[in-house]
């Protein structure tokens, strides 16, 4: 479950060496997002706000 805020982002999940695996438009404070489609490991994602700067990046740990 991804917190928006209710603004309006993109979701870019990539793998560590920065290949991009999943994008996501997020439009709802809270939306699901399926990482069914990644194995277990470490991502790094971005967040980019709707004029496409990046408004946030991090870490994450997908666990199965």
């Amino acid at each position: 479950r991804v917190r928006t805020g209710g603004d309006i982002y993109q979701l870019n999940i990539m793998d560590m060496s920065g290949k991009l695996l999943q994008m996501e438009r997020l439009t709802v404070d809270g939306q699901n997002v399926e990482l069914n489609g990644l194995a277990t490991g470490l991502y790094v994602y971005q967040m980019l706000d709707e004029a496409g700067n990046v408004a946030h990046t991090g870490r994450m740990s997908v666990i199965k």
